[in-house]
């Protein structure tokens, strides 16, 4: 009886997956949506500036992409008061 438990368990697992395999096979298959990330390393060239521990300012950035990409990544609530005006658009005197 132990020799059949340890062939069974594996079996079913391998089984389990053959019939899965064929679920997700051809039109069946979930639809793959691809999520853009905000991880800097995969959306923009950006760095985080020195003043993102401390207070950033507007004249912190270079450009009005530089801070949106900050505000919109690492700004919640904003807290270093880039956005003015509260219309979600940061720095928006910067080129």
């Amino acid at each position: 009886m132990e020799i059949s438990n340890k062939i069974t368990v594996p079996l079913a697992i391998i089984i389990g997956f053959i019939i899965l395999g064929f679920m997700l096979d051809g039109d069946n298959a979930p639809e793959r949506v691809s999520t853009p990330t905000t991880s800097p390393s995969t959306t923009s060239n950006f760095i985080l500036p020195s003043c993102a521990s401390t207070d950033c300012d507007c004249g912190d950035f270079s450009t009005h992409a530089y801070a949106q990409w900050f505000h919109e990544n690492y700004n919640p609530g904003d807290k270093h008061r880039l956005d003015g005006n509260d219309d979600g658009v940061a720095c928006e005197s910067l080129p």
